[in-house]
């Protein structure tokens, strides 16, 4: 045992032959071995990787819990024509913003872009979903996310080259953790509302609203006055309209 100084180049094996190159560890059988039939440098037995600059500042290394940590002082900078991320289960962003930004000249079709995909190698099929967005908070202090909303896109066809027709959904939750349907846009551009959620909109204050009630009626309420305008106004009833009101003026200003 001691100490070789190398004051140039050092040449081992031959080329196109190569020879195995190891590093012993103060650790028995620890250490790091080149191997040259495999043209791969490797980690023996529990040796962990850890790549770091001499004040320790920024490094990559692997943690006791499996994780491969890369650690920068202040910016990661990761820069390549395309960067792909693989995982069999999910990507996990813990940052309380996440920027995406086109730095391209502006134009009616530039612009940030969230992308959300699914491809199983097979066409999509009616009731499929192509992608949700899920928005989620703790209920306690335990770590127990719950989603409260979410919007999904379903295709509402069996895609083919000739159709792509998608409904987008919206959710909410009033409740414990139980996410119900509230509107649809469909395909064909209809906003529908499901059975379960009734018609109702209204300022803040909740003055003035249109709301379809219990009884099956569908309310209009004004705070003062009901302005409709239009050239030629119909009403078609089965059976009877009827107003209720102490007066009924019908004024012609020609």
């Amino acid at each position: 045992a001691g100490t070789t100084l190398f004051s140039g180049n050092a040449t081992f094996g031959v080329d196109d032959t190569g020879v195995d190159v190891r590093f012993f560890s103060q650790t028995a059988s620890e250490g790091v071995l080149y191997d040259a039939s495999e043209d791969e440098l490797a980690l023996l037995l529990t040796t962990k990787l850890k790549f770091h600059d001499v004040g320790g500042g920024e490094e990559i290394y692997a943690s006791a819990n499996g994780h491969l940590e890369i650690n920068a002082g202040t910016t990661l900078d990761v820069t390549a024509p395309t960067i792909e991320l693989h995982a069999s289960t999910e990507v996990g962003v813990f940052a309380p913003e996440l920027v995406i930004e086109n730095t391209a000249t502006s134009s009616a079709t530039a612009g940030g872009k969230l992308y959300l995909m699914c491809d199983d190698g097979a066409a999509m099929a009616s009731g499929h979903r192509l992608g949700v967005i899920e928005f989620a908070g703790a209920e306690d202090d335990a770590n127990n996310d719950i989603v409260g909303a979410r919007i999904e896109a379903i295709c509402d066809a069996a895609w083919s080259a000739t159709e792509n027709g998608a409904d987008l959904l919206f959710y909410t939750t009033n409740a414990n953790a139980s996410q119900t349907e509230r509107m649809r846009i469909t395909a064909d551009g209809e906003i529908v509302l499901p059975t379960t959620t009734k018609l109702s909109f209204h300022d803040e204050s909740g003055g003035e609203n249109i709301v379809a009630s219990a009884n099956g009626h569908l309310e209009i309420n004004a705070g003062t006055t009901l302005d409709v305008t239009a050239p030629t106004i119909e009403l078609y009833a089965s059976t009877e309209v009827l107003a209720e009101t102490p007066e009924f003026i019908i004024e012609n200003t020609t």
